[in-house]
């Protein structure tokens, strides 16, 4: 297959989204007060948060109330009095600080660079990505970052996809490939648009039915082998 575009997730791909996430979220945790009981607090979080953006995926939360809500639970859970709205902010900002990568993704991303156009399609906040990326080792790989923040539309709906390639001014679909670590977001928006997908899966999880990528790999670099 001769391919001309890679639609490139960012989190959980080639940001290690969960390693910036925990320190951002103990970080602010400590600026507001709270020195007790953190990796308790951190683990009921990401479990809200995962929850959270399931619902986002299927399209019964917007984003901008998963922002407030993910904190408003834990508080509440947990009885904390700190203003919401401030610490969900210094809390983005302080995500948007870790550049932690996954393991060859700037092998991957300089490899990819070289041979195709490389666009990052993400779920995430517009405010992490474009800071994350600024100044970073991948931004020369990237031509392009669609977040789904900035267009109202998330991935699996496949008008994230049709905006990107309107976006590039590219629209052949059996020349772009999807590349994520996520069957219900990145793959499962892949195949709804009608393109190749490839699915990250790191952990060697069974796949979920109905939801069949073109290719699997468990790591990153595996993508030299197929691209």
């Amino acid at each position: 297959m001769k391919y001309e575009v890679v639609f490139l997730d960012a989190d959980g791909t080639i940001w290690d989204f969960d390693r910036s996430e925990e320190k951002a979220f103990t970080s602010v945790m400590k600026q507001f007060g709270k020195e007790e009981d953190l990796d308790l607090l951190y683990e009921r979080y990401h479990a809200i948060n995962e929850a959270l953006w399931e619902r986002l995926e299927q399209g019964t939360i917007k984003k901008a109330e998963l922002r407030i809500k993910r904190f408003e639970t834990l508080f509440e859970e947990f009885q904390l009095d700190f203003p919401v709205h401030e610490f969900s902010r210094a809390y983005l900002a302080g995500i948007g600080q870790g550049k932690d990568l996954m393991q060859g993704a700037e092998e991957i991303c300089r490899y990819l660079s070289d041979k195709y156009r490389v666009v990052i399609v993400t779920n995430g906040m517009k405010e992490t990505q474009y800071s994350r990326m600024a100044g970073s080792v991948l931004e020369p790989f990237v031509e392009k970052m669609v977040i789904s923040d900035e267009i109202s539309i998330a991935k699996p709906d496949p008008g994230i996809f049709e905006y990107a390639m309107r976006a590039i001014g590219h629209a052949n679909k059996e020349s772009v490939i999807m590349i994520g670590d996520s069957l219900r977001a990145d793959i499962a928006g892949g195949v709804n648009f009608g393109i190749d997908t490839c699915w990250v899966n790191r952990s060697g999880s069974a796949g979920k039915a109905g939801i069949h990528p073109r290719y699997e790999i468990r790591d990153i670099r595996e993508l030299k082998n197929l691209l």
